[in-house]
């Protein structure tokens, strides 16, 4: 099962799912999520957020917020006490002078960059006289943020694998792409690594998954070539070893901090379905936003045969019509008819016989002013229920068609 994993930004075009939520916008709240989080001494969840920023920012091209949350990564570490591992990021931020405050933000990027009580406690870090040893987090500028959370951030400050499943495969070392993947097998041995950490495969657990019909021989010789092939394409990333053997078994280097799409989307709805049990819709919402913007597509799509992954696809897929359609109700209940209707819309088109969703939007296609779609909307519901299931709309349906046609509020 896979856990949670740590920070990168994986390089091709992540499209914002939502209508009316663009990435910028989440690549907004995120930083500022970052930012208050790192005010209140929780670093760890600062990390959290500065990573998920960073990977939407990378992904949509976003070179303003992508620089804003290195820095921040840069700064957290140098709370942490790891003035080299922030020299990097200041420098992978594009930043001369890890000294100099960042520009004052235009009108578009609002909230791109830091506020200045932050950026003040860190450079006060930055400019402490240069230690024999990385100083302790619990001593200096740093003193009034809790001491024991720098081991916690030390996963964030490693060399980061990007690894994104959701969708078409994407991977990358410290942003750098890896290349020319040569046949589904490579991709999928490489996802089975990624989700399969708790423990790690050993040899005859890879050739049962992949070659169960080979003979030993044959499939421990299938394993070496696809092993071989997927190292090579790995290179193109990085001259580091990032599948590497040991105790036994094979593992993604422990070296590298490994940052999943697939972690990063079960823990924002872990957090939004928490935030919906506390009654705090606003936070819910912004999760939900967050983790379908994560899910670019199912598990594993360009391998859909691999029988080793088919139930963690449905129980992915599954999780994301379930976010749908709580994003969705969140809306409705909240009066913002127009967005979730765009949600059903997607909920209907991806699961055609979910009456509760083609209600939904009848109701707010009639609260909109457009009750002749929403009429529409339950012929379509209708024949969906008869093509699929050889069913007729359920009673609550048809009573909610009748008062539409019988022009009263719904």
């Amino acid at each position: 099962m896979p856990g949670h994993s740590n920070s990168s930004a994986p390089q091709p075009p992540l499209q914002p799912p939502l209508p009316g939520v663009p990435n910028d916008r989440l690549c907004r709240e995120l930083l500022g999520a970052s930012d208050a989080a790192a005010d209140t001494g929780d670093l760890a969840t600062a990390a959290a957020h500065a990573r998920t920023a960073a990977m939407l920012a990378a992904s949509a091209g976003l070179t303003t917020h992508l620089r804003a949350a290195q820095l921040r990564q840069g700064r957290l570490a140098l709370l942490a006490g790891d003035r080299e591992a922030a020299a990097d990021w200041f420098r992978q931020a594009g930043s001369s002078d890890a000294d100099r405050p960042p520009p004052r933000p235009s009108d578009d990027t609002a909230q791109a960059d830091p506020g200045p009580r932050l950026w003040g406690r860190l450079r006060n870090t930055w400019r402490a006289p240069e230690p024999q040893r990385s100083p302790d987090p619990a001593t200096g500028p740093a003193a009034d943020l809790a001491p024991h959370l720098a081991p916690h951030l030390a996963p964030h400050l490693a060399p980061q694998l990007a690894i994104a499943l959701l969708g078409s495969l994407s991977v990358s070392v410290h942003g750098v792409p890896a290349e020319g993947w040569n046949g589904h097998r490579t991709r999928s041995l490489l996802a089975f690594l990624a989700t399969h950490r708790d423990p790690w495969p050993h040899r005859e657990a890879l050739m049962d998954a992949f070659w169960p019909d080979s003979a030993p021989e044959a499939a421990r010789n299938s394993l070496g070539v696809a092993l071989h092939q997927l190292r090579q394409t790995l290179r193109t990333a990085t001259g580091d070893p990032v599948v590497v053997f040991r105790c036994g078994t094979y593992r993604l280097c422990p070296g590298l901090g490994l940052w999943l799409d697939c972690d990063e989307f079960e823990l924002r709805l872990h957090t939004a379905r928490d935030a919906e049990d506390r009654g705090d819709k606003t936070v819910a919402v912004t999760d939900y936003e967050q983790a379908l913007a994560l899910y670019r597509g199912e598990f594993l799509a360009e391998s859909p045969y691999e029988e080793w992954s088919a139930l963690y696809r449905e129980r992915l897929r599954l999780a994301h019509l379930d976010a749908l359609a709580r994003l969705s109700e969140l809306h409705f209940t909240t009066g913002r008819y127009v967005p979730c209707a765009e949600l059903c819309r997607r909920l209907v088109e991806l699961d055609p016989c979910r009456e509760s969703a083609h209600r939904r939007l009848m109701r707010c296609l009639s609260r909109i002013g457009q009750p002749h779609l929403a009429i529409l909307q339950f012929r379509s519901c209708a024949k969906a229920l008869r093509a699929e299931l050889g069913i007729p709309p359920q009673r609550e349906t048809a009573a909610l068609y009748d008062r539409l046609r019988a022009d009263l509020p719904v």
